[in-house]
Formats: structure tokens, C-alpha cells, sequence
């Protein structure tokens, strides 16, 4: 255990060291980034972890290197994420001003129908009990949504979502919504129930509006049909 003791603290010196840390500090600057702007909601929750770990592993490095008196690589590992959160809230405070002074005027004059049956996203999934058919759960952001769709009796294809606003028949985000709620199946599928993420950009927080969401089917020879339609009251992605 002694002879294992100076390796450990080699590879601990290593890791801790400014450069190693720089390093995944900005790696994870980079796929947070990437992902919010290019991958699915998933990837974008799993890469903000990603950054938050980078940040504890740099309050770790601190620490240790100001218990070993290496002040300066200590005050050197301090610079990068307060730099970063000095740049983060003054992004955050112009861009607020930004959201606060403009407005979607998408839904000023939609009216929200009463003589039809619509239902609200859920707050939470619990997959053991959703029955067949489709069903909207709320992200972390209004106008991002799960939706999840159960069927025993589909083949191998493809599903997407089509949304229209209720009033006007209106067709809301309708390539981006089709590409990123877009589930292949494939023969040797067992599951019965599809799950994917997708935004609605039409509109503002705090403004809900009536929306009818159609799940189609595509098959292999490009065949479409559509399998299930169901009103939701929803609200668009404040950008």
C-alpha cells in the first residue's frame, strides 16, 4: 500500500494539474455549446453535467494545489470559470432585455376554442402507467416538450409528429417538428412505446394557445398514414 501511495499522488498531481483542467474545462465548454445548438434536449441536459463536473473538479484542484502552497497555479485555476461567469451573466442580463422588449405576436389573436376537448402537457412521466395513444410532457423550458406514444401495433417504419394551431389549421415548426420528432422502428423492436423530444417555436412564454398534434406513420415504401391526433394547450420557445 505504501509503494501504491507516490503513484497515486502522481496520477492525483496529473489530473489536478492546470493543464488537465483547462482541458476539461473547455471540452466541456465546447459539448455544452455543441449541444445546444446541434443535438436533442438529452444530450444538452447530459452535457450541462458534464460542464457542472468540470466545474467541481476545478474547485477541487484549487483546493488542493492552496493546501500544497502552489498559489499560483491555484489563483491560475480560479481565472477560466470566473471569466466564464462573468461573460454568462452579462449574456444572460442583455439577452433578457432583449426577450423583455420583443414579443411573438403569434398568439395576440388566437382564441383558445371551449367546445372542444384539450388536454395539458403533464409535469412528469411515469412510464409504467401511460396508456396507449399520445401523451405531452413538459421540458425544462415552456415550448419544449417530450412526447410519448404507445402502440402495439405498429411495423417497422417510421413516426413523427404533424402540429397545427387549432383556429387557423395553422402548421407549427412543421420540418423542424417532423425531423426531430422522427422515431425509426425496426423489426426487431419489442417496445410498444416511443419517446423523443421537440420544440414549438410559434409564440411566447406565458401566452398558451390550442394546438392539435397528429402522429403519422411512414412505412418502408414511404407510404404515410396518420395514427392519432390530440389537442394540447401549449406555449411556443421564447427565443
Amino acid at each position: 500500500m505504501a509503494e501504491k501511495t507516490p503513484q497515486i499522488m502522481t496520477k492525483l498531481n496529473t489530473f489536478l494539474s492546470l493543464k488537465w483542467q483547462i482541458l476539461l474545462f473547455i471540452f466541456s465548454i465546447v459539448l455544452f455549446l455543441f449541444s445546444l445548438f446541434f443535438l436533442p434536449d438529452l444530450f444538452l441536459t447530459i452535457s450541462f453535467f458534464v460542464l457542472l463536473t468540470a466545474c467541481l473538479s476545478i474547485f477541487c484542484a484549487v483546493v488542493f494545489h492552496l493546501i500544497n502552497k502552489n498559489w499560483k497555479t491555484a489563483i491560475a485555476l480560479v481565472i477560466p470559470p470566473t471569466i466564464l461567469f462573468a461573460v454568462a451573466y452579462q449574456f444572460g442580463f442583455l439577452l433578457s432585455l432583449i426577450i423583455d422588449g420583443r414579443h411573438d405576436e403569434f398568439t395576440d389573436q388566437l382564441v383558445i376554442p371551449k367546445n372542444i376537448s384539450i388536454s395539458q402537457p403533464l409535469e412528469e412521466m411515469d412510464s409504467t402507467k401511460i396508456p396507449s395513444g399520445l401523451h405531452l410532457y413538459k421540458s425544462f423550458q415552456p415550448g419544449m416538450y417530450r412526447y410519448v406514444y404507445v402502440d402495439k401495433n405498429l411495423s417497422d417504419g417510421k413516426i413523427f409528429l404533424k402540429a397545427f394551431e387549432i383556429t387557423k389549421n395553422q402548421p407549427l415548426s412543421f420540418e423542424r417538428l417532423k425531423t426531430k420528432s422522427l422515431i425509426e422502428i425496426k423489426p426487431s423492436d419489442s417496445v410498444f412505446q416511443f419517446e423523443n423530444d421537440f420544440t414549438i417555436y410559434e409564440g411566447d412564454w406565458g401566452y398558451p394557445y390550442a394546438a392539435r398534434f397528429e402522429v403519422w406513420y411512414e412505412s418502408t415504401n414511404k407510404n404515410t398514414r396518420k395514427l392519432y391526433e390530440r389537442n394540447f394547450i401549449i406555449e411556443g420557445w421564447q427565443r
